[in-house]
């Protein structure tokens, strides 16, 4: 029989255990939670919600769905929206089934013969931001400088641009993300779209020859009109340009560029926050720049995802039409 002494140590040993299980549970628990970026959930989480609010409206059973119930809020949704929206939602659907145990409907064969058609109907082509060239952007910053918010705007739109950063991308930049050096600024990208692992990238942007375009110079004047070292680089400004201490949303990187885009008396037709990323591709392409060298500063993985934007700037180039004498 155990003397007392080691009962206690015994106990000792598996209530630390026990402790040790509890918090490997959760860390199991929260590590899955990450399986995916933050913007996926969000967008799960609203295609969820605008399921459930749908099936209710005409007394169907969202949780388990049946595939018939799939099938019609398909044809529903291809009504108004892009085949990628609604592959997304669908595979929001599914995740929804699959975490719940139940069997997942969107694997029926006539919920795939659905979305084939869908795909036959509607296409699968996305609709692409009117890219930014550098003279529109040089009217918009030479426009909004002296706006309440034209210093935060101006760093924006032009690290944007010259960064060919996603509008994730640069509301996520904090100050200690920026390192200037003596040929511009480097920036580190500790999340983003092509880097679901944050292993972290590296954008360069060089110095440009305008003190009043160049996006170092728009950076340093930004980190001194904000007074703190700290933070996030793009926050929220009160009504009279003070800026306070929420970091801007991905939405409102777009209420800057077409606002900004219409005080230049620039068409604001398809512009976007992705305007800026499609217009340094675009203006470096038409100026002669390598696929390869746009793709490395992009960091686009696949030369085929970039070559949509090639062929828009490409479009007139050796183009036949030019050969008819028309």
């Amino acid at each position: 029989m155990p003397s007392p002494t080691k009962v206690d140590a015994l106990a000792i040993a598996e209530h630390e255990l026990a402790a040790e299980a509890d918090q490997l549970a959760q860390e199991v628990l929260d590590l899955a939670a990450r399986d995916q970026s933050p913007a996926t959930d969000r967008a799960y989480a609203t295609d969820r919600a605008q399921f459930m609010r749908w099936c209710r409206d005409r007394s169907l059973c969202p949780m388990p769905a049946d595939p018939r119930t799939i099938a019609l809020y398909i044809a529903h949704r291809v009504r108004t929206k892009r085949m990628s929206t609604v592959r997304r939602e669908v595979a929001a659907l599914a995740k929804l089934h699959r975490e719940n145990a139940v069997s997942d409907p969107t694997k029926h064969p006539g919920v795939r013969a659905v979305l084939r058609g869908a795909r036959r109907t509607i296409g699968t082509a996305q609709k692409r931001a009117r890219p930014l060239l550098t003279a529109d952007i040089i009217a918009m910053v030479q426009e909004i400088r002296y706006h309440n918010t034209g210093i935060r705007d101006a760093a924006l739109l032009l690290v944007g641009y010259a960064g060919a950063l996603r509008r994730g991308e640069l509301v996520a930049l904090d100050w200690k993300d920026v390192e200037f050096v003596p040929e511009g600024v480097r920036l580190t990208l500790r999340h983003s779209k092509t880097d679901q692992e944050s292993t972290g990238q590296v954008v360069g942007i060089v110095r440009g020859s305008s003190p009043v375009c160049c996006p170092v110079l728009a950076l340093h004047e930004l980190k001194e009109w904000s007074n703190t070292p700290t933070g996030a680089i793009f926050r929220q400004c009160s009504k009279s340009g003070r800026l306070v201490g929420s970091r801007l949303s991905g939405e409102a990187v777009g209420i800057v560029v077409t606002r900004a885009a219409r005080l230049a008396g620039l068409d604001v037709t398809g512009l976007s926050a992705h305007s800026l990323r499609a217009g340094c591709i675009t203006q470096a392409k038409m100026l002669g720049c390598s696929d390869t060298t746009i793709a490395a500063h992009s960091r686009h993985k696949s030369l085929d995802t970039l070559s949509g934007y090639i062929r828009m700037a490409t479009v007139f180039q050796d183009n036949a039409s030019g050969m008819l004498g028309l």
